[in-house]
């Protein structure tokens, strides 16, 4: 590159861009150099990117556009106009060289512009998934937002694997590798999700990505204790307490006992845990149907409990730490414990699994037929077990074997309608 081009290469600046965001740079073509411009129209009310081919005479130069300045900006996702215009710069000319380095290899200048648009902002991943999972951003935040600050320190046009090393590392200084581990899954299959639906050929940064002393699921949660049970749920009012002891019974994750809504307690004794709108589930085999074990009586709310997941956690935490000081003991790990009675009460794995909502492992898990017949034979299998653990946890059981016969006498084809999915596992 001569004098000449260093000097015309790269003259547009942010705030030249930032005053196009804003209308306030007259129209026309201003020149980056190397046949990038920023093209203003409309008296400053359109602006976008646009390439310019420079052929030899006596072909005509050919103008394709890169995209709308905010529409680049957009996948910034930092609220300021002038950080926002320096992302979409930088965006700009990373298609400007991707058009450029194509073009150089042959590639018609049409194929090429097509290439280059194809340059994905962390934006358009984050929005795809959450459009595709029907997920709220503020769900996944706390994994983007710290990768979304490398991105913006690293703007290239790719998303390589330093990147991802960064952020793994970075995570590292503050949280334990098996949080980690989780962060990282989270984010490569968001990259995987967009990559494989929009047949992109990008790489997915994040895929292998190891992280060294990341415990086992085994490792980092311990069964909780009986008297360690009975002393968290003696500090326990209210819906807390009857939060608990769902939770004590069922093994279910707080985030499903505490999204239920007043219409998932159904009238024959059982409990569905479904998706909605308070709460997703971590996984197809989640969505299940099981018998209640406790006493709830009918609400009008529409939502069975008030609390949010934050906050259940938040307080079900604190009352666990002031009973014990073992960090391996947490609200997780009563699941453990419905996971060990049901184990030393000779249930089967697959009917273990139903009632957990963990994705089954062999064939024998999908010749339970439908809902109802799954809740049948988990009412019949896992009843006596838990009446057993009700008895020494001081809870008071709600699912003796006699009722629950009367409830299956009266079952028809409607008794679940309420559930409007089906239970093929794709949904």
């Amino acid at each position: 590159m001569n004098a000449a081009t260093r000097r015309n290469f790269h003259a547009l600046k942010a705030k030249d861009v930032e005053k196009a965001m804003k209308g306030q740079l007259p129209d026309g073509r201003h020149g980056d150099g190397q046949g990038l411009s920023l093209q203003v129209r409309n008296n400053g009310g359109a602006a976008s990117f646009v390439f310019v081919t420079n052929p030899p005479l006596p072909a005509k130069q050919r103008q394709y556009s890169i995209g709308s300045v905010m529409v680049l900006a957009r996948g910034c996702g930092d609220p300021d106009v002038y950080t926002q215009a320096a992302y979409a710069l930088k965006m700009a000319r990373a298609a400007a060289a991707k058009m450029r380095e194509n073009i150089a290899n042959g590639m018609p200048a049409r194929k090429a512009k097509a290439v280059a648009r194809t340059v994905v902002t962390l934006q358009n991943i984050v929005d795809y998934y959450c459009e595709q999972k029907s997920v709220p951003y503020s769900k996944i935040q706390k994994y983007v937002e710290p990768y979304r600050a490398i991105v913006k320190a690293n703007v290239d046009g790719v998303f390589n694997r330093d990147m991802s090393l960064q952020y793994r590392d970075k995570l590292l200084k503050t949280l334990k590798p098996v949080t980690v581990k989780t962060n990282l899954k989270m984010l490569s299959a968001m990259f995987s999700l967009y990559i494989i639906d929009k047949e992109s050929d990008m790489r997915n940064p994040f895929l292998k990505v190891s992280v060294q002393d990341a415990e086992s699921e085994m490792g980092r949660r311990d069964p909780m204790p009986i008297e360690t049970i009975k002393a968290v749920r003696a500090n326990l009012k209210g819906d807390y307490q009857t939060i608990w002891n769902l939770l004590t019974l069922s093994g279910a994750r707080l985030g499903e006992i505490v999204g239920i809504k007043s219409a998932d307690v159904l009238d024959n004794g059982f409990l569905r845990i479904e998706s909605n709108d308070k709460r997703t589930l971590k996984n197809a085999s989640s969505r299940r149907i099981i018998p209640t074990l406790i006493d709830l009586p009918k609400r009008e709310s529409e939502y069975y409990f008030e609390q949010t997941v934050n906050a259940a956690t938040a307080q079900l935490s604190k009352v666990i730490r002031t009973v014990t000081p073992d960090t391996k003991i947490t609200t997780h790990s009563l699941r453990h414990s419905v996971t060990d009675k049901l184990r030393e009460g000779n249930v089967q794995t697959e009917q273990q699994d139903m009632y957990l909502g963990h994705a089954p492992n062999s064939i024998a898990a999908k010749t339970y037929g439908g809902l109802e017949s799954r809740a049948k034979v988990l009412a019949q299998n896992i009843n006596p077990v838990m009446k057993a653990y009700a008895s020494v946890c001081g809870i008071e059981f709600a699912g003796d074997q006699e009722i629950l016969q009367k409830s299956f006498d009266t079952w028809s084809e409607k008794t679940f309608e309420d559930s409007s999915k089906s239970d093929d596992g794709k949904d």
